[in-house]
């Protein structure tokens, strides 16, 4: 064996030894979305109006929107895997977003012209 093959096997053998680490860090279980959730929406100038969102295990959620005195509820169901947030309202359209992770305590979802980042209460 010369130096050249010795040194390209334990090259090998040390990128085969750390593949499964690496592997397991890149499957790292994302944080849970359940619980209650508070953001900030702002449509135009001035105007900025309070999110809370509550995600239940049971695949139902309540969202409130608080502007002063003006307060609009939503119920409905949802569904989230793989960063993808679906809700279906009671009495309304469905939705798709997106969820990014800052750390398991904070979110960023975007989508119907929103970008919200919510903060675990």
């Amino acid at each position: 064996m010369t130096r050249r093959t010795a040194c390209f096997a334990a090259f090998a053998t040390l990128a085969l030894s750390l593949a499964p680490t690496t592997a397991r860090a890149a499957d790292a279980e994302e944080p849970s979305i359940h619980g209650t959730w508070v953001g900030y929406w702002t449509p135009a100038a001035g105007l900025k109006v309070k999110i809370t969102s509550t995600l239940k295990a049971d695949g139902s959620y309540k969202t409130v929107m608080e502007n002063g005195d003006y307060v609009t509820v939503e119920k409905g169901k949802y569904t989230y895997s793989d960063g993808t947030l679906e809700t279906e309202p009671a009495n309304g359209q469905s939705a798709t977003f997106t969820v990014k992770w800052e750390n398991k305590n904070t979110m960023v979802v975007k989508g119907g012209g929103l970008n919200i980042t919510y903060k675990r209460q």
